[in-house]
């Protein structure tokens, strides 16, 4: 995995850039033109020990209910853009001002994302920077209620992401424990047979095993077809096989696993 530096970061915004945006299927919607608009995704370390190994956090908040648009919806800092505005950097960060206290001087700007075209028909640009932690926070009451932060790597781990399109890492695992648990109880003392999907599967291991379910795909090779055995013992659970495809007859066992 590469080390995410704020060199790093400014490389990979840049190559974005050069990606060619996609059509938002929102034009077959809106006749109106999109209101330009931005944000500041603030990145930023606890400590010196943080910035030394790049442990990063980002900046939220939280929008008031009182608000005529997106209320009570938890956002980054921005809005849309004023007419003195002469670029998505000088919106982000006047709005960051206006809604936190946070003082354009001290941001360093590492770079931007492409554009988002709303349902609400705005014309969105993230901007990315690094701010100083801590500063002084003075919170626009009228906009924001509440301002909190999140590590980089939560909003990263693969574990929340569906395997499938579907239900996340995390969710599986966690139906997946409430079945095991009614197998040991229901059976005590027999084998149970479990057929699911590869990923499913390779995701009940590693939370059997005690291995970080959002590396599933990382942590263990499985083939399609494939049969595994985990014994339940006094110790607890032990992996006795894995990705076997003996049971197959020969023609389907040679053909490469997926």
């Amino acid at each position: 995995m590469p080390v995410i530096s704020e060199e790093y970061i400014s490389q990979r915004l840049a190559e974005a850039q050069k990606i060619p945006a996609e059509e938002s299927y929102f034009s077959a919607f809106l006749s109106d033109a999109p209101r330009p608009a931005a944000v500041l995704i603030p990145l930023f370390h606890h400590n010196p020990a943080e910035a030394e190994n790049h442990i990063w956090h980002v900046l939220l908040t939280r929008r008031t209910e009182s608000l005529a648009e997106h209320q009570g919806q938890v956002a980054f800092p921005g809005g849309r853009a004023d007419p003195p505005d002469t670029s998505a950097e000088m919106t982000a960060l006047r709005e960051a001002h206006e809604e936190i206290g946070l003082d354009p001087s001290q941001v360093r700007v590492l770079g931007k994302i492409n554009s988002l075209w709303t349902i609400s028909n705005y014309l969105v640009t993230p901007v990315v920077g690094v701010i100083p932690w801590p500063f002084p926070i003075r919170v626009e009451e009228v906009e924001v209620s509440r301002v909190f932060s999140i590590p980089l790597s939560w909003l990263a781990d693969p574990g929340w992401f569906g395997p499938t399109g579907g239900e996340r890492g995390v969710d599986i695992a966690r139906r997946s424990a409430m079945v095991l648990d009614e197998i040991e109880r229901t059976h005590p003392s027999g084998n149970v047979l479990v057929v699911s999907h590869k990923a499913t599967t390779r995701i009940m291991l590693c939370s059997l095993l005690g291995i970080d379910v959002g590396r599933y795909r990382d942590r263990i090779s499985m083939p399609v077809a494939s049969l595994s055995v985990v014994e339940m013992t006094e110790r607890g659970p032990l992996l006795k096989l894995l990705g076997d495809r003996a049971h197959l007859r020969e023609n389907l066992r040679l053909r490469p696993g997926t």
